[in-house]
């Protein structure tokens, strides 16, 4: 059975990325699984990456609208949780920029920043987020 909310396992899939669509897959089906809302904005992204393993246009735009759908929903909902916020820059980030999603780059690195030492999680992983939010901050 799956823990109910393993994010050391959902953080290590993100990580490692999508490099074929059988592990997309299996990631995206690992997460849904799961229990805990803290995997949504891994599970909107990984569905955001699904345009990457398709060949046909329509539907490249309609997994990366989806995915940025649930994503920004889930942020809507969730303004203060900054594990959310570190997603959506990352993604943000990478977006071709045709696509237009990059308006919260900046805001995201400045709140990662201005809220990280409220963050329980572990030193490396606060690490990498303080990282990605200085390499963004305009």
């Amino acid at each position: 059975t799956i823990a109910a909310c393993d994010m050391s396992t959902v953080r290590t899939n993100f990580k490692r990325g999508n490099t074929s669509s059988e592990l997309l897959e299996e990631h995206i089906t690992f997460m849904e699984a799961m229990t805990c809302k803290t995997t949504e904005p891994y599970l909107a992204c990984a569905i955001m990456q699904r345009a990457e393993h398709t060949l046909w246009p329509p539907y490249k735009l309609k997994y990366f609208n989806s995915g940025k759908d649930r994503l920004e929903e889930y942020i809507s909902s969730y303004p203060h949780e900054i594990e959310a916020r570190y997603v959506r820059l990352l993604v943000q980030k990478e977006s071709p920029s045709f696509l237009g999603y990059c308006d919260n780059i900046s805001e995201d690195a400045s709140y990662i920043l201005d809220n990280l030492k409220k963050y329980k999680g572990k030193e490396r992983f606060k690490e990498e987020m303080r990282k990605a939010a200085k390499e963004n901050l305009n």
